[in-house]
């Protein structure tokens, strides 16, 4: 008989979703070939075809978050201790619905993902436990403090940043494995719990999705990522109002895709630029990456690792980033990614990939190379197993 899994997640892990996402997805798609794998999701809206996760995974249940209630939450937990992060996703619904899995099914293996899930993998003392903190988001919000005008955002920035970082401290106590997106996450955690169970996680994406090459559009520029993210609009607002200017001056046909849901007032106010387009929710973000020229990833704020680099590298598309934009990824400058961190060096690198020939393909290929040899995700995910094997004895 397979042994059982349990995976928690706080929002619904579609592969078409990028990012998390698809990062969830993979595992459930991966362990169901060796285990029984139910998934116990949040949702704070209707959810979509459900199809392609039901068909990886044995049961699915999705929990509602009432928005509202979240926030009341938040609120609440003002003058306390407790992350906002954490209490925006409290829920009893939640936590009845895992007891009533647990108590139900037995599981072998709890296997949370992100820290808003950790307290409810946390219930249960006698069952082994793994957790994906994807990133540390303590750093983000730490990071967040220097580029933050506003004085009331810089202050929860600051006030989450403190409360995360205590409850990270504490998450190695509960759980036998904690995985991280990068190896520099890993030290830093390490080096606040001194412990070895803290290990990288297995991350890549599907290659063989991005076999069939398309000819790209002309000049076109493209950004992708869920647009309410803080690090990701403030990227868009960087790149749109620091850097394509400059690069304008020397292709004024240039036209800038920012491509992903949930675009905020401030992005949306962006499209009022004749060359840039925001296209808002799309079924399959990696159509529109598959037909443009060039992906920028002009982070100034980042933790974790940037899966859409790997696909627009797979789908032979050469990315120019900041440093901070491609952390945990193992990518050489000049050979494989463009790295540039000031806006002129930023726009002069951008428009030098749209005008030769030879540095594009040199860079196009590097990425697609790199991807192929380090990060398929079919061979990188076997190591999880390895993994859970070792905690389960």
């Amino acid at each position: 008989m397979k042994q059982k899994i349990l995976i928690l997640a706080p929002y619904v892990p579609i592969y078409s979703s990028g990012g998390g996402g698809a990062v969830i997805y993979n595992y459930i798609k991966t362990l169901s070939q060796s285990y029984t794998v139910d998934v116990i999701c949040f949702s704070t809206r209707r959810p979509n075809d459900l199809t392609q996760l039901q068909m990886v995974c044995n049961k699915l249940e999705v929990v509602p978050l009432n928005k509202i209630n979240a926030i009341f939450n938040c609120v609440y937990n003002l003058f306390s201790h407790n992350p906002f992060r954490l209490a925006y996703v409290s829920s009893v619904k939640m936590r009845e619905q895992v007891r009533y899995a647990m108590e139900r099914e037995s599981y072998d293996l709890i296997f949370a993902n992100h820290e808003r899930m950790a307290p409810y993998a946390m219930l249960f003392k006698d069952t082994r436990r793994i957790i994906d903190l994807h990133d540390l988001v303590s750093l983000r919000h730490k990071q967040l403090l220097s580029i933050e005008r506003n004085p009331i955002k810089w202050l929860i920035n600051f006030v989450e940043s403190y409360r995360m970082r205590q409850f990270e401290k504490m998450i190695p106590n509960y759980f036998d494995i904690v995985l991280l997106g990068n190896s520099w996450e890993v030290c830093l955690l390490r080096e606040k719990r001194r412990t070895e169970n803290i290990m990288i996680a297995p991350r890549g994406i599907e290659v063989e999705s991005f076999n069939k090459h398309i000819e790209a559009i002309p000049n076109t520029i493209i950004f992708l990522g869920t647009l309410n993210y803080q690090p990701n609009e403030d990227a868009c607002l960087y790149f749109s109002k620091k850097i394509l200017p400059l690069i304008l001056k020397s292709i004024p046909a240039v036209k800038f895709y920012i491509v992903g849901n949930k675009p905020t007032k401030a992005i949306l106010k962006l499209a009022k630029n004749k060359n840039i387009i925001v296209t808002g929710y799309v079924p399959d973000t990696l159509e529109y990456l598959k037909k443009a020229a060039v992906m920028v990833c002009p982070l100034r704020v980042g933790t974790g690792i940037r899966i859409k680099i790997l696909e627009a590298m797979a789908a032979g598309r050469p990315v120019v980033s900041t440093t901070i934009g491609y952390l945990g990824i193992e990518a050489t400058n000049m050979q494989n990614i463009v790295i540039a961190d000031k806006p002129q060096d930023f726009a002069d690198l951008t428009i030098r990939l749209l005008r030769d020939i030879d540095f594009y393909k040199k860079i196009a290929e590097g990425g697609r190379e790199l991807v192929l040899k380090k990060y398929d995700i079919n061979k990188n995910l076997q190591s999880l197993n390895r993994i859970i094997e070792t905690i389960n004895g």
